[in-house]
């Protein structure tokens, strides 16, 4: 458990030492570790989060990533479980790679940023998003819904592809010359706007 302190060591300088208290806002980056599962029993805010292994949220406990120091949460591991993810104005969350799951809600805050920068992930969450959703590379799976309630910048290289259902309520901005293709349901009720290159409908077109 996240407040379990003999689950954490902390670096003193030349080796890897018994933290003596779990991690919090005050600390400095914090890492989970390939292969380590921790469960997040408390209600956390934190910043320069770095998982490569496993978080497991519990239902009633919430993570908040908030505006500290370069990027506020770094995810090429997974994140699961029932409790809610908050993105807070200013935090940037950078998914590398890895898979975002459970029954939790993630909610990207006016101000905040989630970008998907590199490989294939898997989304089966239901994302908010009410900040800025940079989608830089990568294919995006999974049976999570995006909400777009501000702003979606597909600026993915060619090949890329969506496969969850996309709901877009606000503005969703194509801003590579290339195409992208939608293979799940797409509804728009916003503003799409086609700068470079197209997107193309699956089979599953939506409303548009």
């Amino acid at each position: 458990n996240w407040g379990t302190a003999a689950n954490w060591q902390r670096y003193n300088g030349s080796s890897w030492v018994a933290a003596g208290t779990s991690p919090s806002n005050t600390s400095e980056t914090v890492t989970i570790s390939f292969g380590t599962t921790i469960t997040l029993d408390v209600n956390l805010s934190l910043d320069q989060l770095v998982i490569n292994g496993t978080l497991s949220l519990n239902a009633g406990d919430s993570l908040n990533i908030v505006n500290g120091s370069g990027t506020d949460l770094t995810l090429t591991g997974i994140i699961n479980g029932a409790g809610n993810i908050f993105v807070n104005s200013g935090a940037l969350v950078d998914m590398q790679s890895g898979t975002l799951t459970g029954a939790g809600i993630m909610t990207v805050s006016s101000g905040g940023t989630f970008s998907i920068s590199n490989s294939t992930v898997t989304i089966d969450r239901v994302l908010n998003n009410n900040g800025t959703v940079n989608w830089n590379s990568g294919t995006i799976s999974g049976s999570g819904t995006f909400n777009n309630n501000n702003i979606f910048n597909n600026q993915t290289v060619f090949g890329s592809s969506f496969n969850n259902t996309f709901n877009n309520y606000s503005t969703f901005t194509k801003n590579s010359n290339n195409q992208n293709i939608f293979f799940g349901v797409f509804n728009n009720t916003g503003t799409v706007n086609i700068q470079q290159g197209n997107i193309t409908l699956g089979i599953q077109s939506g409303t548009h």
